[in-house]
């Protein structure tokens, strides 16, 4: 099985999710230094690595295998 990822509702979606995720790892790495969470390098290593996961999965080509 392959899934589409080249249709346009998909990709809206996508883009959605992908802004929606930095915006909401930007606001909680604000809370955090201003809270002076303790674990907050490793929590932002944490984001740092997801983001990266979502950009590796963005630039893949137009299908991929399920």
């Amino acid at each position: 099985m392959t899934l589409i990822v080249n249709s346009s509702p998909w990709l809206t979606g996508w883009e959605k999710l992908v802004t929606h995720t930095r915006e909401h790892f930007t606001q909680g790495e604000q809370w955090m230094k201003v809270s002076g969470f303790p674990a907050i390098h490793e929590h932002t290593d944490q984001h740092r690595r997801v983001l990266e996961e979502l950009d590796r999965f963005s630039t893949r080509k137009s299908t991929l295998p399920l």
